[in-house]
């Protein structure tokens, strides 16, 4: 655990950041395969 005041809130900010990225990576990973499925089963309408 940082002493300096700064660190402190680097390593909540970066947490923040983290989760968020985490999410958003796995959003994009979720359509992703939704669209390969799609082109792979030939739908046109996705």
């Amino acid at each position: 655990m940082p002493n300096i005041k700064s660190s402190v809130k680097s390593m909540k900010v970066d947490a923040k950041r983290r989760a968020r990225n985490v999410f958003e990576k796995t959003r994009i990973k979720k359509a992703q395969k939704l669209v390969l499925a799609a082109v792979a089963a030939g739908d046109a309408a996705a």
